[in-house]
């Protein structure tokens, strides 16, 4: 008779180790719920001992995780840009997605090195893709998997590759192109000149063939001067993103982020442009007060545009000795 209540008992400690472990991933899951909504881009930055509690042990989530070295002593200049590649997944998961369903993780070795040496984490950014398990007695291994975030790498791709894996719509917020946005603006200035030249019966061929010259070769003088080809060759990375400028620079001179030549070309466009017409157009203004209104613009831009040249070379290099107004 006292071997039905051992039976029993023995029949039920399945039952009672299932509960626990259902109330652990629970657990697991409201508090990868809470961090995910106290980060302000919806990238959580986990401890090791968090990562150890959380992702490493049978889960019901699919989590992302970027192993990064945002410190500047590492000097690893591809970090930053990994780092917003996995802010635009995870801020567009967070507002817009399945933020229960999939969750993105930074590691630091400052805050994680065990985790870094236990996964040899050597040169990152990396990022390994952990997905939940099958069953809650976690018997099924995690099938872990690495997610290739190279410069060439899109943040729109590393969703698409997330999606296969999971079955989950991951999305990407991808930055705006300038440099396709401004060549499309320029393409429209030119068709719409065609149209009106047309229009009033003042295109001919002549004029055609050298207002196409003329586009081509200052389209090719842009491509040359704003970083476009650069940034088609070498594809580097944007930087680490902020309101400041200083934060769209490398600040060595080794290495050299998308937006650099944008910014310097453009200073020195607007700065050239000045001075010509500060010389061509400014003296044939036949107001007096005007002309004087004009002159000191143009002085007063040129001055502002030279002060943020200088400015981007002592970012670039601290030891620049010139400085203007900046």
């Amino acid at each position: 008779m006292l071997l039905k209540p051992i039976f029993a008992l023995f029949a039920c400690a399945p039952l009672f180790i299932c509960s626990v472990r259902a109330a652990d991933d629970t657990k697991q899951f409201e508090e990868m719920k809470s961090l995910a909504a106290k980060a302000p881009k919806g990238l959580i930055n986990l401890t090791g001992s968090e990562f150890e509690n959380l992702i490493s042990k049978s889960t019901s989530f699919n989590s992302v995780v970027l192993f990064t070295a945002s410190n500047p002593k590492y000097g690893c200049a591809s970090c930053p840009d990994a780092v917003k590649k996995m802010e635009a997944m995870s801020e567009h998961n967070k507002r817009f997605g399945n933020s229960d369903k999939i969750y993105f993780i930074k590691l630091e070795p400052e805050n994680a090195i065990d985790i870094f040496k236990a996964f040899k984490m050597l040169s990152p950014p990396k990022v390994l893709f952990f997905p939940a398990t099958d069953n809650v007695n976690g018997d099924t291994p995690k099938r872990i998997a690495q997610i290739d975030i190279g410069p060439n790498v899109k943040a729109s791709e590393i969703a698409a590759k997330l999606k296969k894996l999971t079955g989950i719509k991951v999305h990407a917020l991808e930055p705006v192109d300038h440099l396709k946005m401004t060549a499309y603006f320029l393409l429209a200035c030119v068709v719409y000149t065609i149209y009106t030249m047309i229009r009033q019966n003042k295109l001919t061929i002549f004029k055609f063939l050298y207002g196409l010259s003329s586009a081509l070769l200052l389209a090719a003088v842009l491509m040359m001067t704003s970083g476009f080809l650069w940034n088609k060759l070498k594809n580097p990375g944007q930087g680490a993103g902020g309101s400041s400028i200083a934060s769209h620079f490398s600040n060595n001179l080794q290495n050299q982020y998308s937006k650099e030549p944008i910014f310097v070309s453009s200073c020195y466009g607007i700065a050239a442009s000045s001075f010509i017409f500060l010389i061509k157009r400014a003296p044939a203004i036949d107001n007096k007060f005007i002309r004087s209104i004009v002159t000191i613009l143009c002085l007063a831009t040129v001055v502002l545009a030279s002060s943020y040249l200088f400015m981007f070379f002592k970012i670039k290099s601290p030891s620049y000795p010139y400085k203007l107004l900046l």
